[in-house]
């Protein structure tokens, strides 16, 4: 979860807003090691929050104005794990400052500036480690000098390839502009443009306070202050163009208005530690298309559809130990909140279909929504007790055609369908191994999707299945199983392939006997308040 970090001036404190969207929903006073707040101030400043450690993306960077150290916080939520000063590539503490003083913290990487020469320099970190760094380099390959009255406000992830990308303003003008980088050079530029698509010039008393991902869509936001009102607003991005802005709201839905003592000094990085965010799941069947309809004179195709989720609500992280290591290990456990849905037979239109028709599904067959809460468990780490993964949501799609099968067989292999996807994706999720407070990585949502995919297929399709023989009148078609914890689309062939047994000399053949295309997608959004 995002977040924005406030220094107060006066008391020396720190602290954490915890943001849903543009929502203040936890704010907490950063604690050292020892539990009680790590008050700092005088001759350090905070210059920036990046991920250094390779785990949160909040590690705080501090820099002190007169010994010219630089030293990094290892976050997790509003608690220092660890602190260490910045070393050079000799292992020696590296002192710099002025003219140089720090601009940004990325992915990895410190962003530095020369007062004088106008020189930009990136120092790329493994932890406290500097193992690298270089001058950053225009479009041309030399050195880009810029300076005043353009100034970098900010780096952050804009164009999504994974580098500290800048933020300049211009204090004229009022222009603000975007570099996209590769490491150290710049790939491209860009002036911010607003949802009109004019330049956005904005000046005092709006000034630009961070960048990060603020409202979770995995892209940097700007975040713009107001001296005069103190209003907080968050501008989302999609690279240089802004598709969105609002205010930041309390936890009462109300404008959050801060300002002296207290200043935004940095945006906390996606995953900073605390609960995964709530997220809202739309999963849309949208259509068949009959690319290949059975030979049969009336050719009616129906859909046995069944929605799943795997979340907070029924779900958390339990702890068990590995049989074969002897080490503990975090695992789901629970079980799935389970919808299936009415009707087989007629449930997509009585006419029958031909090659080259579109078929509707009804928003009562193919529309679901839930609320994701996250997955916690305070047994798996009791240090660290609000550590949770996202939840996901997913749709078991399984078609047919009408053929000889009564309505009353139908209904009753339909609920047998229910029975035996409900047991099988209980079992699978209780074998998904999560011992990380990250939420599921995409290879781990593949796999398991895989998984339960084979096992779901096989009991629809498999003529051994527990209901099959229930439905052995009609012709069972296809079907695919589609769940993530982001936005996706859905799109599947579902066909039905049988094999024709010929005498020697000639094999078995292998034959198309009906093909079917499956459109529809799955949303899963931040609310934004």
């Amino acid at each position: 979860m995002s977040g924005i970090l406030w220094h107060n001036d006066a008391t020396n404190e720190t602290q954490i807003w915890f943001l849903q969207g543009r929502k203040v929903i936890d704010s907490r006073i950063v604690v050292g090691e020892d539990g009680n707040p790590a008050l700092v101030g005088g001759a350090w400043g905070i210059v920036g929050v990046g991920d250094l450690g390779g785990g949160e993306g909040g590690d705080i960077v501090w820099h002190n104005s007169e010994t010219n150290e630089t030293q990094i916080w290892f976050m997790h939520a509003n608690n220092v794990v660890r602190r260490g000063t910045v070393l050079g590539e000799d292992g020696n503490a590296a002192f710099v400052g002025l003219p140089f003083s720090i601009v940004g913290v990325g992915k990895g990487e410190i962003v530095w500036h020369h007062s004088d020469t106008n020189e930009t320099q990136i120092w790329f970190m493994d932890k406290e480690n500097l193992v690298g760094r270089g001058t950053v380099l225009g479009e041309d390959g030399n050195p880009a000098f810029i300076g005043p009255p353009f100034t970098i406000v900010g780096v952050g992830d804009l164009g999504g390839g994974g580098s500290a990308d800048f933020v300049w303003h211009h204090s004229d003008t009022h222009e603000t502009q975007i570099w996209f980088m590769n490491e150290n050079n710049l790939v491209s530029r860009g002036t911010v443009l607003g949802e009109d698509g004019n330049p956005a010039f904005v000046g005092p008393p709006w000034s630009i306070v961070g960048v990060g991902d603020l409202v979770g869509t995995a892209s940097a936001d700007i975040l713009w202050h107001n001296a005069d009102t103190n209003e907080t607003q968050i501008w989302s991005m999609n690279e240089n163009t802004v598709v969105g802005r609002g205010t930041v709201v309390g936890a009462d839905g109300n404008p959050a208005l801060v300002g002296p003592p207290w200043r935004i000094v940095a945006v906390t990085g996606a995953g900073a530690g605390v609960l995964s965010p709530v997220k809202r799941a739309v999963i849309s069947l949208d259509r068949l298309h009959c690319h290949k309809r059975g030979e049969i004179s009336e050719a009616e195709p129906y859909l046995l559809v069944a929605f799943f989720k795997v979340d907070g609500d029924s779900n958390s992280i339990g702890v068990r130990r590995n049989d074969e290591t002897g080490e503990l290990e975090g695992f789901v456990d629970g079980s799935c909140t389970f919808q299936g849905t009415a009707g087989t037979h007629g449930n997509l239109g009585d006419t029958s279909v031909d090659d080259g028709d579109d078929v509707s599904i009804p928003p009562a067959l193919g529309q679901f929504e839930a609320d994701l809460k996250p997955i916690t468990g305070a047994d798996l780490m009791p240090s660290l007790p609000e550590v949770g993964i996202g939840g996901f949501a997913g749709v078991v799609v399984a078609l047919l055609e009408e053929n000889s099968l009564t309505d009353s067989a139908a209904a009753a292999g339909h609920a047998a369908f229910d029975r035996t996807l409900e047991r099988e994706i209980n079992e699978t999720v209780r074998n998904l191994r999560q011992g990380t407070d990250e939420p599921l990585p995409p290879a781990e949502i593949e796999r398991l999707k895989n998984e339960v995919a084979d096992r779901v297929k096989a009991a629809v399709i498999d003529a051994e299945g527990n209901f099959f023989r229930l439905l052995n009148a009609d012709t069972p078609i296809g079907a695919d199983v589609f769940f993530a914890n982001t936005s996706r689309d859905i799109h599947a062939r579902l066909q039905r392939v049988i094999t024709v047994h010929q005498s020697p000399p000639f094999g078995d053949q292998q034959v198309l006997t009906h093909d079917y295309e499956l459109f529809g997608s799955i949303a899963v959004d931040i609310p934004l308040v």
